[in-house]
């Protein structure tokens, strides 16, 4: 016996709400819209410099700016409970040697797998203007500053340029007429 009427006739089935297209909860939001992101186009200008000027692979210069990352932690550092069983049973020490020296290596493969969403992500345009404009501050020509702007400003960046990048790029000049100057004084004539 059914308390109230469905409107529907007898025997039909019930029809089920469609269900939404696409997938659930709100998404994964994008890099871009994280503060800071414009570091990881520091990173990237300085993986390229790397790659063309000393021919340093794209994972050596993360694993390099990983280890700078984690100064002052002890990521080798074992916990104590590790200590421990370690004590108890001296053969176990060779299971850890992956982590002996090569500490950095996660967070290098973090910043990798970051950097190819960048690369490769909805918002790459702005990424690659931004390490564009990286590359011409660690350049040191203050010639370009006006390009390096307009780069930083097509990813709405101008304000991180004018506080952070001109500083450095004004920086990176005096440190190349520097090593210029030094370089002729040295020289033989």
């Amino acid at each position: 016996m059914v308390s109230r009427p469905t409107g529907r006739e007898p025997g039909r089935p019930r029809k089920r709400p469609a269900k939404p297209k696409g997938g659930r909860g709100r998404g994964r939001p994008t890099i871009m819209s994280r503060p800071g992101w414009h570091v990881y186009a520091m990173f990237e200008a300085y993986i390229e410099r790397a790659k063309e000027h000393w021919g340093i692979s794209e994972l050596q210069m993360l694993e390099r700016i990983a280890k700078d990352l984690q100064l002052g932690d002890d990521p080798i550092r074992l916990p104590s409970w590790r200590i421990e069983q370690i004590k108890e049973n001296p053969s176990q020490l060779s299971a850890e040697g992956w982590r002996l020296g090569k500490a950095n290596r996660p967070l290098a493969w973090d910043l990798r797998r970051t950097l190819e969403r960048l690369r490769k992500g909805a918002d790459a345009d702005h990424f690659q203007a931004m390490t564009a404009s990286w590359r011409l501050c660690l350049d040191g020509e203050l010639e370009k500053a006006n390009e390096a702007r307009r780069l930083a400003a097509y990813a709405d960046m101008e304000a991180v340029f004018d506080e952070q990048m001109l500083p450095i790029m004004r920086d990176w000049h005096a440190l190349i007429d520097a090593y210029e100057l030094l370089r002729r004084a040295t020289t033989p004539a």
